[in-house]
């Protein structure tokens, strides 16, 4: 999977590992957000590409 912005390529290798894995990797939020908050983060986030 690759992305293209502004002439720089960010890779992202597959990797083979459980999902379960992934708990723990970012750190938690200030204050939880709600669905709407996410998808209005995601809807913003998609038009500036």
């Amino acid at each position: 999977m690759e992305k293209k912005k502004e002439h720089k390529v960010v890779r992202v290798p597959p990797r083979k590992a459980p999902v379960t894995s992934l708990k723990g990797m970012l750190p938690k939020p200030d204050k939880p957000v709600t669905l709407e908050e996410m998808e209005a983060a995601i809807a913003a986030a998609h038009r500036k590409l």
